[in-house]
Order: C-alpha cells, then structure tokens, then sequence
C-alpha cells in the first residue's frame, strides 16, 4: 500500500515562476533539494536516510525540511510505502526541464547574496 503526497507540477510556468518558488527556500531547503535531485540521478528510490547521510543532519530535520519544501509548492514527491518506507523523487515534468546547473547556480548566487 502507497500514498503519495505531493504537489501538482505544471511544466509550462516557465522558468521565472520556477525561479520564483526556489527563492522561497531557505539555502538549507534549497540544499537538500538539489541533494535530492542529485541522488536520485545515481539512484531509482531516494530515502530520508539517504539525504541524512549525504548532508550530515538528522532524519528528523530532514523530514521537516521537507514538508516545508512540498508546502512552498516545490515539485517533491513523498510517497510512503506500508506506512514505514518513504520514497522521496523530484517530479518527472520538472526533471524532463533539464535544469540541474541552473539550479545548481542559482544555489550558490542565493548563498553569496545571503552571506552579504
């Protein structure tokens, strides 16, 4: 038994309305986002566990960080299976934009502009 809990992504906001959402993150959200992203090109299922791991913090801000991304209309997909394992994926229409160094810029222009 799954469910999912997401938002609905719609391919053709265009890229300011996509800008626009991304500026609402905090640089940690936005982290753990990209981090996502990146895990689950490497990998098919990606885990709370498994973005733990990779950013150093706790399963517990992670899973707060992501509520708090899917609620600010980010494309996240939290899909638990058995009411135990949740897998976490980036919608496929987001993906399909190819927009991994863009926002990989766009993460570190925040960080610079935040730092100042």
């Amino acid at each position: 038994r799954a469910a999912v809990i997401n938002k609905i992504f719609d391919p053709a906001i265009g890229i300011n309305k996509i800008e626009d959402l991304l500026k609402k993150l905090t640089i940690q959200e936005f982290l753990i986002f990209l981090t996502i992203y990146q895990i689950e090109e490497d990998k098919e299922k990606v885990t709370y566990t498994d973005v733990s791991k990779q950013l150093n913090l706790s399963k517990g801000y992670i899973r707060a960080a992501i509520s708090s991304i899917i609620h600010k209309g980010l494309p996240l997909t939290k899909q638990k299976i058995d009411n135990y394992y949740v897998i976490l994926s980036i919608n496929k229409d987001f993906r399909d934009l190819s927009l991994k160094q863009k926002l990989i810029n766009m993460y570190y222009q925040l960080d610079q502009i935040r730092k100042h």
